[in-house]
């Protein structure tokens, strides 16, 4: 962690179960290394390498990938999600060369931040219907535009989803849930500004 020299990083031996932090702020780190299938936790991983290009393959035994990625400015293509995920808090926040988003596994429940402030992002993925918390989601975007389909009925905290978007985008969400009812409430100073148009299907 802090190894603002650090080209190449080393193999991650088999036994090891968790690399929290591990090349967090590697400034330098290139190519991660491959993430062995008894590791169950890469929060905050390699979060503020700034010069990765290309994730690692996140292997089915993890679950816990908060801020994995986030500050990760180099990053155009993120890693396939694996449903053993339930969390995703600000994944990949902050990865400003971010253009393709993962598809999210039906295993998650919170999108905390997961691409705030990814300003090249256009597509939004699907959200699945397991995902009960949006909050600031999509804040920063700016060039998110086009649909956002969010498939849960039960989203109860979306304050700040689409703060600072700027360009079109049409929210499709469940007639008569509590998503459209959460997301219906909120104001431009809270997430829903005028480029926001709120839709059921």
């Amino acid at each position: 962690s802090g190894c603002a020299s650090l080209v190449n990083a080393p193999e991650i031996p088999s036994s090891v179960t968790s690399m929290v932090s591990t090349f967090s702020n590697c400034k330098s780190l290139v190519n991660a290394p491959e993430i062995p299938s008894s590791v169950t936790n890469i929060s905050s991983a390699f979060s503020g390498c700034t010069s990765l290009i290309n994730a690692p393959e996140i292997p089915s035994s993890v679950t816990g990938i908060n801020s994995t990625f986030r500050g990760c400015t180099s990053l155009v293509n993120a890693p396939e999600i694996p449903s053993s995920v339930t969390h995703m808090s600000s994944t990949f926040s902050d990865c400003t060369s971010l253009i393709n988003a993962p598809e999210i596994p039906s295993s998650v429940t919170s999108m905390y931040s997961t691409f705030a402030g990814c300003t090249s992002l256009i597509n939004a993925p699907e959200i699945p219907s397991s995902v009960t918390n949006m909050s600031y989601t999509f804040s920063n975007c700016t060039n998110l535009t086009g649909v956002v389909k969010i498939n849960s009925s039960k989203v109860s905290s979306a304050t700040h989803i689409f703060t600072n978007t700027t360009k079109s985008i049409t929210v499709q969400v469940p007639s008569g849930s509590t998503t459209y009812t959460t997301i219906n409430a909120l104001t431009t100073s809270n997430g829903k500004p005028s480029n926001v148009t709120l839709t059921t299907y």
